[in-house]
């Protein structure tokens, strides 16, 4: 495959560097194809916001198929539990239907800040207008699928957040075997961290 275009897109490093650097967005919107980096992220974001007291009360998930519009609004709008916010997910919001992304466009228009949305989908049609606030008002990072020259970068970024070594020959090993295919390249790191053992590295 041939390299992307010279346009930086926010990506998955600007992600982790917002949240530990400032106060969080009041919307996340992950979206892409490559579904194992954007999964995992969707995880990692829950971990660092979701509030710790009254889980029940403050953290809800949502998803396209079926969603009741309003049930979704009246949890945004809902006052956290004894706790500083609230966060809500909506899964597959790919699927959400023109109607409904315009019915839910209170939650960019009208917006509190209390309460953190993670959106996450496929192929995201970012000229509605409910996506495209979303993307000013918060964070939004779109996971592609990957192309045989960034693999090697890859490999690297997620061992180094996995605390593992690797040597470069390694991941060049890797690369040729594996492929451009983040959940298998990072079930192979895995069994190999394993089979060389803790503080040694995978060469």
């Amino acid at each position: 495959m041939s390299k992307r275009g010279k346009g930086r897109k926010p990506g998955w490093d600007d992600l982790r560097n917002q949240i530990d650097g400032a106060n969080p967005a009041g919307y996340y919107l992950l979206h892409g194809a490559e579904e194992f980096g954007r999964n995992r992220a969707v995880r990692w974001l829950f971990e660092q916001l979701a509030p710790s007291a009254a889980r029940d009360f403050n953290v809800e998930t949502f998803h396209a198929d079926g969603l009741e519009v309003e049930r979704l609004l009246d949890a945004y709008r809902a006052y956290p539990v004894m706790a500083d916010r609230r966060l809500l997910t909506l899964k597959g919001c790919d699927r959400l239907s023109a109607d409904q992304c315009r019915a839910l466009e209170p939650m960019v228009t009208d917006s509190v800040d209390s309460t953190i949305v993670i959106v996450t989908g496929e192929k995201v049609d970012a000229r509605r207008r409910l996506f495209k606030q979303m993307a000013a008002l918060g964070q939004a990072v779109e996971f592609s699928a990957l192309y045989d020259n960034e693999v090697p970068a890859w490999i690297t970024r997620h061992c180094r957040e996995e605390g593992i070594a690797i040597e470069p020959e390694g991941a060049d090993v890797l690369r040729i075997y594996v492929g451009p295919h983040p959940r298998e390249l990072a079930s192979e790191i895995e069994k190999l961290a394993l089979y060389v053992g803790a503080g040694h590295p995978i060469t």
